[in-house]
């Protein structure tokens, strides 16, 4: 009897609706949050799910960094209003270590919405602040649907869904082919994707990595289940690879 693999998660505000797809899929969800010791983790690890949540830190990819800050009156780092992250969180430090560590061993990653984009920036990518162009980020707890074209029937995604024709959408944040880190391979764009140098990229997979995944969109949300059903696959696969 094969043994189930352990995968570790990175926490966010909806770690359950993660732990219960991974744990759907075959897998033991193990919960990893900033203070861990990464290299035990990687003991422990068969694959690693980048989970959801705010934005990174603009300093880990903008080069125009102190164009987005400012001080207030008590001398802090504020950022930009277009950016939702927490300036003096260090879960953007340690996931960066944790997805480099799993890279370099070839740990199978599967990176979800914000877990897309750390992907991207770990491998030298960079991100949009701020797309503004309808895949805004919803705060009331809903999502906001588009369509999905060019998916790559041959790629690992395309293999996992078949068709896919609708995604959900929760980010303002986003990468096209100018910010894509060059070791990545673009499977599928959002609609304005036909104009692929600055097409909003919804799914990547890694071209020197054994199982290196990315999708925008949020496979996971059971609210969504228009996404949810048929995105069953995608864990399979992960939890697949992960085994082996």
């Amino acid at each position: 009897m094969k043994k189930l693999p352990v995968i570790g998660i990175t926490r966010c505000k909806t770690y359950s609706d993660f732990k219960q797809a991974v744990q759907d899929a075959g897998g033991i969800p193990k919960e990893l949050s900033p203070g861990m010791d990464i290299d035990q983790i990687m003991g422990k690890i068969n694959g690693l799910l980048l989970s959801g949540g705010l934005d990174i830190h603009p300093k880990y990819y903008s080069s125009d960094y102190n164009k987005l800050k400012s001080k207030d009156e008590k001398n802090k780092y504020i950022i930009d209003e277009n950016i939702n992250c927490d300036p003096n969180s260090n879960r953007d430090e340690f996931e960066k270590q944790i997805a480099e560590k799993a890279y370099a061993k070839g740990i199978p990653i599967l990176g979800i919405c914000r877990g897309f984009q750390l992907l991207n920036v770990v491998l030298g990518g960079s991100l949009i602040s701020d797309i503004g162009n309808g895949h805004q980020h919803l705060n009331d707890g809903s999502s906001s649907k588009h369509g999905i074209v060019g998916l790559d029937p041959d790629s690992r995604v395309g293999r996992a869904y078949g068709v896919l024709t609708e995604v959900n959408s929760r980010h303002h944040q986003g990468i096209t082919e100018v910010e894509k880190a060059r070791c990545l391979k673009t499977v599928a764009y959002a609609p304005d994707g036909i104009v692929k140098l600055v097409g909003i990229i919804e799914a990547v997979e890694s071209t020197q990595h054994p199982w290196a995944v990315g999708v925008q969109w949020h496979p996971e949300r059971r609210q969504d289940p228009y996404i949810f059903e048929i995105s069953k696959g995608l864990f399979l696969a992960f939890i697949e690879a992960s085994a082996g």
